[in-house]
């Protein structure tokens, strides 16, 4: 079956003056091994026709340069091996890219680490001439093909926010603009929400309740250690006169 369904649509992922980046839905069936896309694009003015920017695509997201500014495109995708016309995805508005002066007046991207249990930290720059005073909208997507950009909040206060339950292993992007402004910021780097894997769990398994002490502090496995690159484990003994004389030490060392 090479045929992709109209129910699936290509996706703006972002814009500047002079390119946009697509996004569409991977086509999976049986045998899809070595599957590629032809995309295709015009501007909606006049009656250009369509132009192929390539029929060997492997990705499902693809980036046109050397654009007008200020200028709407219409793309469209469909399975390289398909022969029909009817075979090809498209979407409904035009995708436009910015004028030069929105380029120059809009923020940089956000930067989104991972921060325990299937969560990440996402900072941005406050924006220029204090545009951010009212807030910051922010909008979050999977790292997948075809996956449509959610509003996370419209009035962020500040510079920085967890995000919680990123269960996506492609990963995720963010983008931000103030509130009330049309342009948001490139999209951040992708994310993984880090994970806990099995090798550890394993060693905790006799852990009541799966949860370790941060201080006085009862935390859940997964939050106290996933993510984390190094974990080291410290065992003593009561009856052990250098374990006695150690460990005080270390655990000054680890509180300060």
């Amino acid at each position: 079956n090479n045929m992709m369904t109209k129910e699936q649509s290509i996706v703006l992922v972002d814009a500047d003056a002079s390119s946009l980046t697509v996004s569409w839905p991977e086509h999976k069936t049986s045998g899809d091994e070595g599957l590629t896309y032809e995309l295709q694009f015009r501007p909606t003015t006049g009656t250009s026709d369509f132009q192929t920017l390539s029929s060997t695509l492997k990705s499902s997201q693809a980036r046109k340069k050397n654009l007008e500014p200020g200028t709407s495109y219409e793309f469209r995708v469909r399975v390289a091996s398909s022969t029909s016309e009817d075979d090809f995805v498209t979407h409904d508005a035009p995708f436009t890219t910015l004028t030069s002066d929105q380029e120059a007046d809009r923020m940089a991207p956000p930067t989104a680490e991972g921060d325990g249990n299937r969560a990440a930290i996402v900072q941005w720059e406050a924006a220029k001439d204090g545009k951010g005073a009212d807030g910051y909208e922010l909008q979050m997507r999977e790292n997948s093909g075809g996956s449509h950009w959610t509003t996370l909040a419209t009035n962020f206060k500040n510079t920085e926010v967890r995000k919680k339950n990123l269960d996506n292993v492609t990963g995720y992007q963010f983008r931000v603009r103030p509130a009330g402004a049309d342009v948001f910021s490139p999209a951040s780097n992708a994310v993984i929400g880090p994970t806990l894997g099995w090798e550890m769990k394993h060693l905790f398994r006799d852990l009541d309740d799966e949860t370790l002490l941060r201080g006085t502090k009862e935390v859940a496995l997964d939050d106290a250690l996933a993510g984390k690159d190094i974990v080291l484990l410290y065992a003593s003994a009561h009856w052990c006169g250098p374990c006695r004389q150690f460990t005080p030490q270390l655990a000054n060392w680890y509180r300060s």
